[in-house]
């Protein structure tokens, strides 16, 4: 199996293309989880780009694809605690969260979960994303220990470089209120691994730059992790040349990198300090720059 490296000061981290605990973890699933009163072959494909799991069978009742990571359904309890005696699989319910632990830490997409109309499917790339995120997740582990969820969380969030509530609900399949997120992060904000911008929904979470430049990252630079006082002084410059424009077309020229959210949180905080003044409704507002008189 092919191997990826990555240098992380005078260590050096070897990364496959096709993590063992996480093909482990695949077909211990197919087997242990099968239906076998449902007639049919495992099957393991292999592309150049990703490797597939395909199993006969549904998903047990209750466990979708969207859940998957979060349900625990019984379906062989007694092959599951035989597999787990031997050590071919991980305590029950855990199984899936390592995947995704295993893979994020190593800077590539989660596994993807899929059910056909007999048949259940699970899929796993080699790409590895941003390599210098591997480093990056390795010093944070060794200075912080953290658990599986802060792994997770923490890979997701590195990969995005900034990641709304929303979006990091999505991605795991969590619904998007206060108190689950923040049992998926765990101590992130609290050890200062990860800060956050805005409130409620329009919160978006990044690494806190100190540690970046703490752990020497080489990532690329992106508006994303740009602060509030440079985001406002860039709207002032964009409405200055602009004026009247509505905030799709502010949002186009700034760029994709920042939300449409938080362009628009920015420019209510504007108008309120007196910089800026609006014009129309809803869609139709256009924004400008106030005249002192």
């Amino acid at each position: 199996m092919k191997i990826n490296s990555q240098t992380d000061g005078m260590f050096r981290k070897f990364v496959p293309n096709y993590e063992e605990e996480v093909i482990r973890e695949l077909m211990a699933n197919a087997l242990v989880h099968r239906p076998y009163t449902t007639r049919g072959d495992i099957f393991i494909n292999l592309f150049f780009d990703r490797l597939e799991v395909v199993n006969p069978g549904l998903f047990p009742i209750g466990v979708t694809a969207a859940n998957v990571l979060h349900k625990n359904v019984r379906r062989n309890p007694y092959l599951a605690q035989v597999f787990y005696d031997l050590h071919l699989m991980d305590k029950e319910g855990t199984g899936i969260d390592k995947m995704y632990q295993v893979l994020l830490s190593n800077a590539k997409h989660i596994p993807i979960p899929f059910q056909g109309d007999d048949f259940v499917k699970f899929t796993i790339h080699k790409r590895i994303s941003k390599p210098e995120i591997v480093s990056l997740i390795n010093r944070a582990n060794q200075e912080f220990t953290l658990n599986s969820k802060e792994l997770i969380s923490l890979g997701l969030i590195a990969q995005h470089n900034s990641i709304s509530v929303i979006q990091f609900s999505k991605e795991l399949n969590l619904p998007d209120t206060p108190n689950v997120v923040s049992r998926w992060l765990g101590s992130l904000l609290d050890i200062e691994l990860i800060i956050s911008k805005g409130k409620t929904k329009a919160t978006e979470y990044l690494i806190n730059p100190t540690f970046l430049k703490k752990a020497n990252f080489k990532g690329k630079t992106n508006l994303k992790r740009i602060e509030n006082h440079r985001l406002e002084e860039l709207i002032y410059q964009d409405v200055k040349i602009y004026a009247p424009t509505p905030i799709r077309d502010i949002h186009v020229r700034i760029g994709k990198e920042i939300s449409k959210n938080i362009i628009q949180k920015t420019l209510k905080a504007m108008r309120i300090k007196g910089v800026l003044d609006s014009a129309g409704v809803l869609k139709g507002t256009k924004y400008f720059i106030r005249q002192n008189e």
